[in-house]
């Protein structure tokens, strides 16, 4: 591994410089990336619920409407219909909101 500060060539594993001492990885700076992945993916997990859930909820209405027969069984059809798209579009938002709460991920120093 390569200092960034002094160009000296040091032994993979080392957390510091052999010459000039200073560390050789920015810790904070991963610490902050992956503050900023968990961030998105958080985002897409919630997305995913809660578009699954509207999804499931607007299929459950639409389902009997279109078929003309209000039954149980074309409840259910429309709620399990609808989760799919809901979820998929769901994590789809979710990963943009994720990303335009927290903006761009950190730029390598």
């Amino acid at each position: 591994m390569i200092c960034k500060h002094c160009r000296a060539e040091n032994v993979d594993g080392r957390e510091f410089c052999e010459l000039c001492g200073k560390p050789l990885m920015n810790i904070h700076h991963i610490m902050e990336v992956d503050r900023w992945a968990g961030r998105v993916l958080r985002g897409i997990l919630i997305g995913i619920f809660a578009g699954g859930a509207v999804g499931g909820i607007i299929g459950a209405i639409i389902s009997p409407v279109l078929q003309s027969r209000f039954s149980v069984g074309e409840v259910f059809f429309g709620l399990w219909v609808g989760i799919w798209p809901g979820s998929f579009l769901g994590a789809f938002v979710g990963a943009i909101f994720g990303l335009l709460a927290d903006g761009p991920p950190p730029s390598r120093r």
